[in-house]
């Protein structure tokens, strides 16, 4: 169970990665392995925000206020400490250190307003499947496969 879990974690956090370097990939034309990395933190806080008891308006806020603080942390990070180079806000209104700008902030919001439901529906999803894995006639199975490769001469360990 505790080994489902984790993969589902694992899912959640390449489909951030993904869909956030993928977003840049449009609206740039490029995008940085480290902005992949960064992307799947930012979807798993999308969906811990998901859980908030509040309106999508006022989560969209919250997840777009700390998308831009995980920004700055890895801006200073990868461009200012390694010099990678990867972004310049510096052009733009009300930059801070050329890392993070108001213009994006707002777009990170109004983003939000789609990336909280997708993370839910996504989580929803993969939790069925754990569901159906932890049927019983599915452990069954798992069980019984086991003993198979267990009689065939090899070791298995089937979560």
């Amino acid at each position: 169970m505790k080994n489902l879990l984790k993969w589902k974690f694992v899912l959640l956090y390449l489909l951030g990665g993904t869909g956030y370097a993928l977003m840049e990939i449009v609206w740039r034309g490029y995008s940085h392995w480290s902005m992949f990395l960064l992307g799947g933190v930012c979807f798993l806080m999308a969906g811990r925000i998901s859980h908030l008891r509040t309106n999508i308006f006022i989560k969209s806020l919250i997840c777009g206020s700390c998308i831009t603080v995980a920004e700055f942390f890895c801006g200073l990070v990868v461009n200012r400490l390694l010099g990678l180079e990867v972004w310049d806000y510096t052009h733009l209104p009300f930059d801070v250190l050329g890392q993070i700008c108001l213009p994006f902030t707002l777009l990170w919001i109004v983003l939000s307003v789609a990336v909280i439901p997708l993370y839910s529906k996504f989580d929803s999803e993969l939790s069925g499947a754990q569901k159906i894995l932890n049927k019983p006639d599915v452990v069954k199975f798992k069980a019984f496969a086991v003993k198979i490769l267990e009689y065939s001469g090899r070791r298995a360990e089937v979560e």
